[in-house]
């Protein structure tokens, strides 16, 4: 799957993972993003989608480092809240503290605000 066109280019809001299989954080964080991603598929009411990035693939490793997530480590966690949104900002860096209520509260916070229009677009009321 192209991360562009799947996250990048889409019209809806993404959380998206970045891991290793070999990470030991990124281990441990594993059943935390179950819980994350669980809950925002059901409590969203689909404004935001969920993914995963695995940095052992060669593509995952090319988006990782395009986007600057080698330099905070993994596990990693990116909120994109708009189509085009290039870089997204960040949630979780493999230095964070893997709290679920502190971490969907940051997710909550960063996208506040965020409503889903009758043509399955996203809007953001300010």
């Amino acid at each position: 799957t192209n991360f562009a066109s799947t996250v990048l280019d889409d019209d809806r809001v993404w959380l998206v993972e970045f891991y290793s299989s070999m990470c030991g954080g990124c281990q441990e964080f594993a059943s935390t993003w179950g819980r994350i991603e669980t809950f925002y598929s059901k409590a969203s009411d689909g404004v935001i989608a969920t993914g995963k990035i695995n940095i052992d693939k060669k593509e995952g490793l090319k988006v990782a480092e395009e986007l600057g997530v080698l330099d905070d480590g993994v596990p990693h966690v990116r909120l994109f809240t708009k189509k085009g949104d290039r870089t997204g900002s960040v949630v979780v860096k493999s230095d964070s503290a893997f709290d679920y209520k502190k971490i969907t509260g940051k997710i909550n916070k960063m996208s506040h605000g965020l409503k889903k229009k009758k043509d399955g677009h996203f809007s953001k009321e300010l």
